[in-house]
């Protein structure tokens, strides 16, 4: 019996040892664990600031990003180049975007190559979601169908804050308008910042004409107009008016085959319709019904329009225009000529009544008599006055103005429209030459100060882009300090 007790005693001692022993272990163990833990941290995920590819030859970089995040503003770079490349296109690839094959690089070129090759990619200009960024180089002997010289494309995300429409600020004169682009919405706040400007411009160019029967052939807002939906939001939230219009642009001067006024007439007024609604949806300041009515109405056909036939088709157009427009939108209407220099004692008649706004435009004028030019705009303003008068409209704008150096040779009314900015475009030359830009400066400085007491407003073109923009030039800080001045 009492070599049981002892045996179980002896059992007893032995399992309470290594019960102790097992749990020594353990605690060893888990706390060597613990330090090594503590010790070696599990390894983050590397967040890319950049996005870097190469293919057939090309390489780019974009940035900033959050890996394939893109937001805001980013930057492609292109940092290698085939041979002989003398231009870099930039295109975006995505749902409900056209085919490179018809569009082209859609975004842009960079026909310089001397300070690098890159792009900068506005990025609220589209909606939240994936599509490919790509860089196509060509060279300077390319001809129609003959592939690039090498591209390279890159996977990317959108991923913008998100904004709602925005109401906006009161709308009263005097308009300081610039042009801005849907394609650059947080340039153009800074443009309108820059200059002193209230109100922002942006329009959109939605078809092309056909050449049969003269119809609009056009593509709705939510094709044609992508970004503009947002950059009108954010002018408003940065207390920015917008103005808003729909135009068509042919890559030729057009000559219409068959003329068909109806035709013409109805689609030319659904355009504007649906447009004035996208202008509505978004709460614009001011929807433009026509840049230039009577330009509108002078088209090219076999058979020319008499004076007679345009005049009735620009009071017939001018009326179809502002009743679809006003179907759809309650804010201001604005409505424009090309500019009319009638005989002093003759005021015409437009039929503008439901308007609000009628503008004009001064493309015409040359350097070496300014003072001429200023009272060619003071007497075009007095004109516009008496129109206005008589079918109840009170505010006039100058909704564009361009002055020419004096050795340009301006071929307006003479030819086509493109062939006319073809031709002034291959004289840019001139507009650098600095006695140029002290007349110009000199001519902004007294066209604000002195014409603009007599307007309820005016754009000048110092938008994000454009041949004949002010920005970077001496007249643009004269401009934006009477501006500034402009009450």
């Amino acid at each position: 019996m009492k070599k049981i007790l002892i045996f179980g005693m002896i059992f007893l001692i032995l399992i309470i040892f290594i019960i102790g022993c097992t749990q020594e272990k353990a605690e060893s163990k888990t706390t060597k664990e613990m330090e090594k833990q503590i010790q070696t941290p599990p390894q983050q995920p590397i967040t890319k600031t950049q996005i870097k590819v190469s293919g057939q030859g090309v390489e780019m970089i974009i940035s900033p990003s959050l890996n394939n995040d893109l937001k805001d503003i980013t930057t492609i770079t292109v940092t290698k180049a085939p041979p002989n490349t003398a231009t870099i296109g930039f295109a975006i690839i995505g749902p409900g975007i056209e085919a490179l094959e018809k569009t082209g690089a859609n975004l842009g070129y960079d026909y310089d190559g001397t300070d690098g090759w890159s792009f900068e990619f506005d990025t609220n200009s589209y909606p939240n979601d994936k599509y490919t960024l790509a860089v196509i180089a060509y060279s300077a002997t390319r001809k129609s169908g003959e592939p690039p010289l090498g591209a390279a494309q890159a996977k990317i995300v959108i991923q913008n804050s998100e904004i709602s429409p925005v109401p906006s600020p009161i709308t009263t004169a005097p308009y300081k308008v610039i042009g801005g682009s849907c394609q650059y919405p947080l340039q153009s706040i800074e443009d309108a910042k820059r200059l002193n400007a209230n109100t922002i411009a942006f329009g959109v160019i939605a078809g092309f004409t056909d050449e049969e029967s003269g119809a609009a052939v056009w593509e709705p807002p939510e094709k044609a107009a992508r970004g503009c939906a947002k950059s009108i939001a954010l002018a408003h939230e940065n207390s920015f008016r917008t103005v808003f219009g729909v135009s068509l642009a042919d890559e030729e001067d057009v000559v219409i085959k068959k003329f068909n006024r109806e035709k013409f007439v109805q689609t030319q007024g659904e355009m504007a319709k649906a447009y004035a609604a996208f202008a509505q949806e978004n709460m614009v300041s001011i929807f433009s019904a026509a840049n230039e009515v009577d330009s509108m109405a002078s088209v090219a056909t076999l058979q020319p329009l008499q004076t007679e036939e345009k005049t009735g088709l620009t009071e017939e157009l001018s009326q179809k225009l502002i009743a679809e427009v006003k179907k759809v939108y309650y804010g201001k209407i604005a409505i424009g000529l090309a500019g009319v220099e009638p005989d002093e004692m003759v005021i015409p008649y437009y039929p503008f009544e439901g308007a609000h706004i009628i503008c004009f435009s001064a493309n015409g004028l040359q350097e070496e008599n300014i003072e001429s030019s200023l009272q060619k705009l003071r007497n075009s303003t007095r004109i516009m006055k008496g129109i206005g008068q008589q079918v109840g409209i009170q505010e006039v704008i100058l909704c564009e103005v361009i002055l020419f150096p004096e050795k340009v040779d301006v071929k307006f009314g003479t030819v086509g429209l493109n062939a006319a900015m073809k031709s002034l475009q291959e004289q840019l030359s001139f507009y650098d030459e600095l006695s140029f830009q002290e007349n110009e400066k000199e001519f902004y400085r007294r066209l604000i100060s002195e014409v603009g007491s007599e307007l309820s407003g005016m754009a000048l073109p110092s938008g994000p882009a454009g041949p004949f923009s002010l920005k970077g030039r001496l007249a643009e800080k004269t401009a934006a300090e009477e501006f500034g001045k402009w009450e």
